[in-house]
C-alpha cells in the first residue's frame, strides 16, 4: 500500500487540528478503528487543546492512501524542555495511534515519520488498547520492548452480591446518612471539585504521592471542560448531609466509563468508602447506556473488583543505541529473575518432600 505522510507543527498542526473538515475524517477513522478509545478522539484532543494550547507545542502526524483518505493519525505534544508525548499528555490513559482497521504498517509509517521531524530518542506508551496492533509500533524503533498488560473490568451484568463484611460497611454508611448518586458535574463543578480535590490531595499525600491538582494548575480547567464542553464526564459520590465521603471521576468510552480518579476522605477510612462506591456504581448505572468500568491496569484493589480481565499493551520505543542497550539489560534481568521463580518452584516443599522409608 503506497502511503502519503504528512506531518505538521505548531501553528500548522493547531490549524489540522480545528479544521472542521479534519475533524470530520478524524471521526470517520475512530470509527474505522478497532481498537480505537475516546483518547484518540477528536473531542478529547480538542478539549486537550483548549485548556494546554497557552502552554504546548503540537505535532500532528497525518496518514493518506492513493485516494487521499486519512487512514492514519498521531497527534503530539511537548510543554517546556519535557520530552514529547501523546496529546493529552498525563491526562490520556489510552494513548495511541489511530491507524485503519489496525494496519501495523501505518503505525509504523507514522511513529516513524513523526521520529524523523521532531528528533525525540525515547517514547513510552504506558497503556496501548486491546487489540493494539504491537507489532507496528515494534517495527518503528530502533529498539522496543513492549509487554502484555492486564486490563481488568468490571461489568455491571456480572456483578456478585457484595460479601458480608462489605454490606456490614454498606449499612454502617447508610445508618450515617450516606447516599450514592451520579453527580451533574457540568452544573455543579464550581461547588463539587474543590470538595473533591481537597480529599484526593490529602490521600495522595499520605500515600506519598504526587498531588497532581497542586502540581498542575490547569488540572481544575482542563475536567470542567471535559464536562461542559465536551460532555466527556461520568462522576459519581458519596455524600453524608453535605460532606464529600467517596467520589470518581471517569472518562466515558461508549459504554464504558474510564476510572481517572478515585478519591475518598480519610476519616471514614474504616469503611473503605470507596471501595463501597465502586460496588455501588452497577445500580447507579443500570439505567443507563454504561454496561461497564474499565479499571485499568495499576494496582490489585482494582483487580478485586474486577468481572473480567482483556489484554492491553504497555511500549517503550527507543531511537539511540545506549536506550536499546538498557533495553536489552531489562530483558536479560526479566528472563534471569524468571528463571529464578522457576527453578523456585521446582524446588519447593512440595517438591522436595522426603519420600517414606
Amino acid at each position: 500500500m503506497n502511503f502519503k505522510l504528512s506531518v505538521y507543527l505548531d501553528s500548522d498542526a493547531v490549524g489540522c487540528l480545528t479544521s472542521q473538515h479534519f475533524v470530520t475524517e478524524w471521526d470517520n477513522l475512530l470509527r474505522a478503528t478497532p481498537s480505537s478509545t475516546v483518547c484518540q478522539s477528536a473531542k478529547f484532543a480538542l478539549t486537550w487543546w483548549s485548556v494546554y494550547g497557552s502552554v504546548c507545542r503540537i505535532a500532528i502526524a497525518c496518514c493518506r492512501d492513493a485516494t487521499g483518505l486519512l487512514i492514519g493519525y498521531y497527534g503530539m505534544a511537548k510543554q517546556g524542555d519535557r520530552n514529547w508525548g501523546p496529546i493529552g499528555l498525563h491526562q490520556c490513559e489510552y494513548p495511541a495511534v489511530l491507524a485503519y482497521g489496525d494496519d501495523p504498517k501505518i503505525v509504523c509509517a507514522i511513529l516513524r515519520a513523526l521520529h524523523r521531524t521532531l528528533k525525540f530518542r525515547r517514547l513510552q506508551f504506558i497503556f496501548l488498547p486491546p487489540g493494539s496492533p504491537v507489532d507496528g509500533y515494534a517495527g518503528a524503533a530502533l529498539a522496543a520492548d513492549v509487554r502484555e498488560c492486564p486490563l481488568p473490568y468490571r461489568a455491571f451484568a456480572d456483578i456478585d452480591p457484595p460479601s458480608k463484611r462489605t454490606k456490614q460497611k454498606i449499612a454502617r454508611l447508610k445508618k450515617l446518612g450516606a447516599r450514592t448518586e451520579v453527580v451533574d458535574f457540568a452544573k455543579s463543578c464550581d461547588e463539587f471539585l474543590p470538595k473533591f480535590i481537597s480529599i484526593h490531595e490529602a490521600r495522595q499525600k499520605a500515600k506519598g504521592y504526587t498531588a497532581p491538582f497542586e502540581a498542575d494548575p490547569l488540572k481544575s480547567r482542563y475536567l470542567v471542560a471535559l464536562a461542559r464542553d465536551a460532555h466527556l464526564l461520568h462522576v459519581a459520590a458519596i455524600w453524608i448531609d453535605q460532606r464529600l465521603v467517596a467520589a470518581t471521576i471517569c472518562l466515558r468510552d461508549r459504554s464504558r466509563i474510564v476510572v481517572g480518579m478515585l478519591a475518598h476522605d480519610e476519616e471514614f477510612e474504616s469503611l473503605s468508602p470507596a471501595a463501597v462506591l465502586v460496588h455501588e456504581l452497577g445500580a447507579l448505572c443500570a439505567n443507563s447506556e454504561i454496561r461497564a468500568i474499565d479499571l485499568t491496569p495499576g494496582g490489585a484493589y482494582k483487580e478485586r473488583f474486577a468481572t473480567g480481565t482483556e489484554m492491553a499493551f504497555s511500549a517503550e520505543l527507543t531511537w539511540s543505541i545506549g536506550g536499546a542497550v538498557r533495553m536489552l539489560i531489562r530483558r536479560l534481568a526479566r528472563y534471569g529473575l524468571g528463571q529464578i521463580r522457576s527453578f523456585r518452584a521446582k524446588i519447593s516443599p512440595a517438591s522436595t518432600a522426603k519420600s517414606p522409608m
